[in-house]
């Protein structure tokens, strides 16, 4: 008997919690394709999760062309500031304080900003994997991108 009360009040104080309608849950980014389109993969090995915060201060009319790179992870992100433009060989898309997004995946592509922007970005990798590589690098990983 002492179970089933341990237990009801354990569902009835948890039934309260998830029902605070003071809580919202809003979906940034979800899905199963990034910005170009194509589909990604997990990869192999043991998992590593990794969350950066990326900032990009460019001068006064200066802009800030990230390198030419790939991620051969998934990655997600959210533009806590200011834009930037995402270029790979199929388009251009144009991200802005309040987007989620999901990243490209092994294709190269590159980021431009001309202001104060700032994104964190998660990516779900592996040990012993790189999150990005540059173009012309000599990593294997960078093989798998085109």
């Amino acid at each position: 008997m002492r179970r089933f009360v341990i237990l009801a009040s354990w569902i009835f104080l948890t039934s309260n919690i998830l029902a605070d309608d003071r809580i919202t849950t809003i979906d940034l980014a979800k899905g199963s394709v990034g910005l170009n389109g194509a589909s990604f993969q997990y990869p192999d090995g043991k998992p590593e999760i990794t969350v950066k915060k990326l900032v990009i201060t460019p001068n006064d009319g200066e802009k800030v062309i990230l390198a030419e790179h790939c991620h051969p992870v998934p990655a997600a992100g959210y533009m806590l500031k200011g834009s930037i433009t995402v270029i790979d060989s199929s388009g251009s898309w144009m991200l802005k304080e309040g987007d989620g997004v999901i990243d490209i995946m092994n294709v190269w592509h590159k980021g431009i900003s001309s202001e104060h922007t700032e994104l964190i970005v998660f990516y779900a990798g592996a040990t012993n994997i790189p999150i990005s590589v540059k173009k012309g690098s000599d990593s294997a990983f960078a093989k798998e991108c085109f």
